[in-house]
């Protein structure tokens, strides 16, 4: 049984994880498995293992080259859908029934499109429209989908129905389970008079909103609120912009995080947050988010999205980012309220046992549908 692996998202601490572990651990046969990267960022991370090598031209616009790959191998993991509308119509039928699509978040929620004119917008709703049906075709065809967010089952049921195949496969943090643990101590700490340090979004990307929300908390900033804005990967003009509108409103009271941390050091900046905003409705962010409530953090959410509505469900407190308006500041920064559940629910999130044998279980049941 073998096992083929394209990472297309330049994201070296994820794509890693899963490297590591299943070259790491005694229950995966490493031999079987096969990383193909497509990015050098991602891949010099995880070179030194045998089982992994670099091709960034693998996918051509009609994936001649990958036609030819896949015929020596059993299945095709795609970590995150980066296929062009063009790729997808080249798709032949025999390799996208081998593919397991294990999906990031943004690969799987609808994007909207603004531009300035509209015979503009329409043009690239148009195309969108036309990508979605090539690709609700086509991902018809694929082995399953793997996802590590539960609820993610929701919007793949509406988009793909409900006879695809989904897989429990969830990626870690990129941070091992005993740091967060010993981060996490006696990290819910209540000091009067102290600085709010808020933290917004967690990279410079326009779905986080922003100049939005940087807007919307201006009212609280009497002097006692610093804002804390990771921008250390995504759009770099966009970073720009962030980081003028920041310091036009809030001058030093401004911590811009540029450069990637090392993970303890990550995880302690973590701890120094007291509130963060994620306005978004797709699923991002989970790392964050997972930290943040092991933590006992208070994280606002957007109320239409779906990790608000499976917090809720979890009966994990959460707050709207709409419910700000109403709030002064002593309620906006009020730390107290009950955030022992989404202290055990992180916890459960981020079982390295949990994940492994989650992955375990898939190869598994591949293996026993092969051989049937």
């Amino acid at each position: 049984m073998t096992f083929l692996h394209l990472m297309t998202i330049p994201s070296p601490l994820y794509n890693h994880m899963i490297i590591k572990m299943i070259n790491e651990e005694n229950c995966f046969t490493s031999n079987n498995h096969k990383f193909l990267f497509t990015n050098k960022v991602s891949f010099e991370e995880s070179s030194k293992y045998q089982n992994v090598e670099l091709d960034e031209y693998v996918l051509d616009k009609n994936l001649k080259k990958f036609t030819l790959l896949t015929q020596n191998y059993d299945f095709i993991f795609l970590h995150a859908l980066s296929f062009s509308t063009k790729q997808l119509l080249s798709l032949k039928k025999v390799d996208a029934q081998k593919i397991i699509w294990c999906v990031w978040g943004h690969d799987l929620y609808s994007k909207n499109f603004f531009s300035k004119g509209f015979y503009r917008n329409l043009s690239l709703l148009t195309k969108q429209k036309l990508r979605n049906i090539i690709q609700r075709h086509k991902v018809k065809n694929f082995k399953g989908i793997a996802i590590g967010f539960w609820y993610d089952r929701h919007e793949i049921y509406k988009k793909y129905g409900k006879a695809i195949k989904i897989f429990r496969a969830p990626y870690g943090l990129g941070y091992p389970e005993k740091m967060v643990e010993n981060t996490v101590c006696s990290v819910h700490e209540n000091i009067n008079n102290k600085k709010y340090k808020v933290m917004v979004g967690h990279c410079a990307f326009s779905f986080l909103n922003h100049e939005y929300l940087l807007n919307k908390l201006r009212k609280f900033d009497n002097g006692k609120i610093i804002i804390s804005l990771p921008l250390s990967y995504g759009d770099v003009g966009y970073a720009e912009l962030v980081e003028r509108v920041a310091k036009e409103i809030y001058q030093a009271r401004v911590e811009i995080i540029q450069d990637f941390m090392k993970p303890q050091e990550y995880l302690e900046y973590l701890k120094g947050i007291d509130i963060a905003i994620f306005d978004y409705k797709h699923q991002a962010a989970l790392a964050n988010i997972y930290i943040l409530l092991y933590m006992g953090k208070k994280i606002f959410l957007n109320s239409e999205g779906i990790i608000y509505k499976a917090l809720v469900d979890e009966n994990v407190k959460v707050f709207s980012v709409d419910s700000i308006d109403a709030m002064d500041y002593d309620n906006f920064t009020n730390l107290e309220f009950e955030f022992t559940k989404g202290t055990s629910f992180a916890k459960s999130m981020i079982n390295e046992k949990k994940i492994r044998d989650n992955w375990k279980d898939l190869f598994e049941e591949l293996e026993d549908v092969y051989t049937l």
